[in-house]
């Protein structure tokens, strides 16, 4: 009957076409025509594949579904469609297909049994594991966002919080330097950062306001420590004095010792003043070359010339050498004082212009000595340390 099927599809020209033969056992058998490689002209034979459905292709769908299959032949024509049938928890799904011969109404039926309990089952189940991976999934992402707000959020907000409160404070709340993970390393690092930041700010500060030299204030920390004191005498009222000291004949001492020894002897002299400021609690500061200015709150005149002529005798105790000064064979200082009263306009710089003058008369008469600012046709008034010319 093969030979038959053949010839028919051959004679009805079915290429590339599959088609059910209804023999025992049934089989699926495709033809295809043998052309040419450009599919050109007639065909010179024809190629039939034919796939047996019998007892172990049977059993190779059953291993392969997992579902036992069964082979139906009818003689009447039935229209494909599905038939399904309950017996018990049992389901059997049978589907009709109509054979290809011309020679036959036989149509093929392939039946599957399903097992409903089993089915419903396994249905279930896999309901059951969607749920429960479901709700692993909420658990696992509810768990993955308290660990990143507990490890990097909360730690983050508190760096944040670090950051901007070490600056006031230095304070380290919460502990995060001696944390041993990375944001233990950022809170550490930034607070040396911090620490060294504050350390060159101090010393670009000091460098502004200080001489590099002597280390006292410069003319620069002077004027505006000058500017408060003089905002405060006014405002109080209180009394003010100011004093301008300057070493004798210094430009004698660097053309003779060099610059070198000059610098060590403006060292010397800046550490002797400083250590009567300190203990008078007065302000004094490099202003000039070998020039330096006091500013005394609250000092009257007779306090500010007996501070004065201390300051004179620190210099005296240095001995330092000076052999080419016409005062002493050690360096001396000379020193101008003038007291707010004394200023001509109520200004730092009148006062400051008053003391100028003061420390020009004791230059005027033989140096090494302090004087207090009077009126040009007052007599000036001089300390027992006058030294003549």
């Amino acid at each position: 009957m093969g030979n038959q099927y053949m010839q028919t599809a051959i004679a009805e020209n079915r290429t590339d076409q599959s088609s059910i033969y209804p023999d025992r056992p049934p089989a699926i058998m495709a033809s295809s025509p043998i052309l040419r490689t450009d599919k050109s002209g007639t065909a010179v034979g024809w190629l039939f594949k034919t796939r047996s459905l019998d007892d172990d292709w049977l059993a190779f769908m059953e291993v392969y579904t997992g579902l036992p299959i069964t082979l139906n032949l009818s003689k009447e024509t039935i229209s494909i469609s599905d038939v399904f049938s309950f017996s018990g928890n049992t389901v059997f799904a049978e589907r009709y297909f109509p054979t290809s011969s011309s020679l036959s109404s036989v149509s093929l039926g392939v039946g599957i049994e399903l097992n409903r309990t089993s089915y419903l089952t396994s249905l279930t189940t896999f309901r059951y594991v969607l749920l429960w991976t479901a709700g692993l999934m909420i658990m696992v992402i509810a768990l993955v966002l308290l660990l990143l707000e507990k490890i990097v959020l909360k730690p983050l907000r508190l760096l944040t919080q670090f950051t901007q409160q070490v600056g006031i404070d230095g304070a380290d709340a919460h502990g995060l330097t001696k944390r041993n993970d990375e944001i233990g390393l950022l809170a550490r690092t930034f607070q040396e950062q911090f620490a060294c930041q504050q350390q060159l700010n101090a010393e670009l500060l000091k460098l502004s306001t200080h001489d590099a030299l002597t280390g006292l204030p410069n003319r620069r920390l002077y004027d505006q420590r000058l500017e408060t004191a003089f905002s405060d005498a006014v405002s109080t009222p209180s009394e003010l004095a100011v004093m301008m000291l300057d070493i004798d004949h210094f430009k004698l001492y660097n053309d003779h010792y060099g610059h070198q020894q000059g610098d060590e002897c403006l060292q010397q002299v800046a550490g002797a003043f400083n250590s009567i400021a300190t203990k008078f609690n007065f302000l004094i500061a490099r202003t000039g070359g070998e020039e330096f200015s006091a500013i005394l709150p609250g000092a009257s005149p007779d306090s500010a010339k007996g501070i004065g002529e201390q300051l004179t005798r620190v210099i005296d105790q240095l001995q330092l050498p000076h052999a080419t000064s016409p005062v002493k064979p050690y360096v001396t200082v000379s020193v101008g004082i003038a007291t707010l009263k004394d200023s001509k306009s109520p200004s730092p710089s009148a006062i400051m212009s008053a003391a100028d003058q003061a420390l020009y008369l004791a230059k005027a008469a033989g140096r090494h000595q302090v004087v207090l600012f009077t009126p040009p046709k007052a007599s000036n008034t001089l300390s027992a340390q006058n030294t003549p010319l």
